[in-house]
């Protein structure tokens, strides 16, 4: 019993640890509902929100790409995938449940998500790309409305 814990131990620690890529600190963030039809994507919603601190937000993987921009150029991506459209089998499946898994996916007409993007000074645009279809959708930031005295950390005009 003892030679199987320390077995086991020798295989936990040697596992190596992948890192999590995360984007820079963020402290506005805007959450974009979007609609994938199979003749392309539409935003439902763009709510704009605040952290109470920066947050790191963790990259994923997926299809889409969400590209933040600042004056055309990209300063940040977020890639994600769809509910129903990601390959989702791990590599060591069978032929035959990564065919059910294409089936499924390929009956899917509409799916719908919402995905956190970071929001940095001066960034005004967010483009939404399918790398399968190369379709995309941009969506035009207006700035924020102007900063309070009180919430600048001024005093209270008189």
């Amino acid at each position: 019993m003892a030679a199987l814990r320390a077995l086991v131990s020798v295989v936990l620690f040697a596992t190596p640890v992948v890192p999590v890529e995360r984007t820079a600190p963020a402290i506005e963030y805007v959450d974009l509902s979007l609609r994938w039809t199979r003749t392309g994507m539409t935003v439902l919603a763009a709510r704009r929100g605040r952290f109470a601190r920066p947050v790191e937000l963790v990259r994923y993987r997926g299809r889409f790409e969400a590209m933040v921009k600042r004056a055309g150029r990209v300063v940040e991506r977020i890639r994600f995938d769809f509910p129903l459209l990601a390959p989702a089998e791990a590599e060591d499946v069978s032929d035959e449940a990564r065919a059910s898994g294409a089936r499924i996916r390929a009956g899917v007409t509409s799916t719908r998500t919402t995905v956190r993007v970071p929001l940095y000074e001066g960034v005004d645009a967010i483009e939404v790309r399918d790398a399968a279809s190369g379709r995309a959708v941009t969506v035009e930031l207006a700035k924020p409305p102007p900063r309070l005295d009180a919430e600048a950390g001024a005093p209270p005009a008189r």
